[in-house]
């Protein structure tokens, strides 16, 4: 692709949750729905357009979502729904180009570089990504095009639908910036558009006069070096939308994990240690479905009055199942000294592995009990993936709030 003008799309599904479950009830077109815990203790995950019209946010305490819209339709997530969905949008995206590199579920890059032959200029090209996701997913989603990673995602964010008090403006869901406008698309942003800067980095860049992205020319940049030292010059190219990043197509995910919110704090150890190991079975399925090893298990723990600690193992034994997950977590638990009842947990891994390594080293295991627990889990797990996970169920069957 190096001797092609670079072409980068940024592709994010419009309110993902939220839009997945008007998918499959569309009765609620048109209102506010708000995927979030059903516990007094959960947070919003993902509100529509309709609902962030009265001001409800991701990661906004479900009290104060209802507090602003009593009327909104709240509903529990149902992540491996959403995980079949994201699957259909990342076979799409490859369908069109090997050059994909995912974010998260519901949003990618892609290198359009070398697709103008197949699929035309850039703005033929996003209309059929746009419709082939619509086919495939029921879904609508936001594109922006760009030569950069940087200039295609504001993009992308930009052309995403205009929410007011009175009403959601629903545009074409495309923004494509020509080679020779980055700059001057990006003069006029607020300087927390660029890549790296939050709420801190922002104050400190206004306490020095810089407040658009055209800013940051004027100041010197030793002065900028003061606030983000060798990221500096990262920045500036950003700003300027010389973003020479690649899209990287080798990406994967670096952990994996599930947190427990309790409908009320939890103080006994019996009860405390179920839901743990009822989060190594949703961990090692996590797991199972991504065809993932791990060999870092993290420990999350928030008390009563809010204070948090974590504790991370790394051991010689390749972490697949529950069995291998409740052996450590449960371990670091009793080690602890508890600080009183627990308002969540969580559990993550790490240092993740193509699951096939695992298999190689569980056959030069000679505790064939683990290998055939590890068959016995394996089959569980893909009769839940066909037949529903009520199908099966594996764990003490604690249902507390899932995050």
């Amino acid at each position: 692709m190096a001797n092609l003008p670079r072409v980068i799309a940024h592709v994010d599904i419009d309110c993902f949750f939220a839009s997945a479950e008007i998918v499959r009830n569309t009765s609620l077109v048109g209102k506010p729905v708000v995927v979030a815990g059903s516990s007094p203790r959960g947070v919003v995950l993902s509100p529509n357009y309709e609902a962030r019209r009265f001001g409800i946010r991701s990661a906004m305490p479900v009290e104060t979502a209802k507090k602003l819209c009593p009327s909104a339709v709240y509903l529990a997530a149902n992540h491996h729904y959403y995980s079949d969905l994201s699957k259909r949008f990342r076979l799409v995206l490859e369908s069109v180009t090997p050059y994909v590199e995912m974010i998260s579920v519901d949003e990618a890059f892609l290198d359009l570089s070398g697709t103008s032959l197949t699929l035309g200029a850039p703005s033929e090209a996003v209309k059929y990504i746009r419709e082939r996701i619509l086919d495939e997913t029921s879904l609508t989603c936001s594109i922006g095009v760009g030569s950069s990673k940087t200039v295609a995602k504001i993009a992308s964010q930009l052309a995403k639908p205009k929410v007011s008090r009175d009403q959601v403006s629903y545009g074409t869901g495309v923004l494509i910036v020509q080679p020779t406008e980055e700059r001057k698309f990006l003069a006029t942003l607020p300087v927390s558009y660029l890549p790296g800067i939050g709420p801190k980095s922002e104050s400190k860049l206004a306490s020095i006069g810089v407040v658009k992205v055209s800013d940051l020319e004027r100041i010197p940049r030793s002065t900028i070096e003061k606030i983000f030292g060798k990221s500096t010059e990262f920045l500036l190219d950003c700003g300027k939308g010389n973003d020479l990043r690649e899209v990287d197509v080798s990406r994967r995910k670096k952990s994996l994990g599930h947190e427990t919110t309790f409908d009320q704090d939890v103080g006994d150890v019996k009860k405390v240690r179920a839901h743990l190991q009822d989060l190594c079975v949703e961990v090692a399925e996590g797991l199972f479905r991504s065809n993932l090893a791990a060999k870092t298990v993290t420990l999350k723990l928030k008390y009563a009055d809010f204070t948090t600690s974590t504790h991370s193992r790394t051991t010689g034994q390749i972490l697949v199942t529950s069995r291998d997950l409740s052996d450590q977590v449960l371990d670091m638990y009793d080690r602890l000294q508890m600080k009183g009842p627990i308002r969540l947990a969580g559990l993550s891994v790490s240092g993740l592995l193509p699951r096939v390594h695992a298999h190689q080293l569980f056959l030069l295991d000679e505790t064939t009990d683990r290998d055939r627990y590890k068959d016995l889990e394996e089959t569980v797990f893909e009769v839940r993936r066909r037949y529903g996970r009520e199908a099966v169920y594996k764990g003490p069957r604690i249902r507390p709030e899932r995050q």
